[in-house]
């Protein structure tokens, strides 16, 4: 399940999507944008799963090769139960997310730059 929304900006986008796990695989691409299009990004993420929340901040950047995010700003109500990465995989900048729990509701709002 998956749903996307795109709002465009002068010199900026925002896009909010929502995607639903089912497993605990590794790197669950949560969002993806083309690397020719935008550079910068920021995320508001939530993740739920049951009655537990988490949500955390992450500010984005890539140069074409390689990216690079920080997190900040973490809260949650028992335990990190998500645990994010970033990667570039052919010309599309890719969010990750490994959840803990099976059942997870990951929801992203990212406000990105335009290239």
């Amino acid at each position: 399940l998956q749903s996307n929304g795109t709002v465009p900006l002068q010199n900026a986008t925002m896009t909010t999507s929502s995607i639903g796990t089912t497993t605990t695989d590794p790197g669950q691409i949560v969002d993806s944008f083309s690397a020719n299009d935008l550079c910068t990004s920021k995320y508001l993420i939530q993740a739920v799963s049951g009655t537990d929340r988490h949500a955390v901040e992450v500010i984005l950047i890539h140069d074409g090769v390689n990216v690079f995010f920080t997190e900040y700003g973490a809260i949650f109500t028992t335990v990190k139960f998500v645990t994010l990465d970033a990667d570039i995989s052919m010309g599309m900048v890719r969010l990750l997310a490994t959840p803990l729990n099976a059942n997870t509701t990951i929801t992203v709002v990212r406000t990105s730059i335009n290239v």
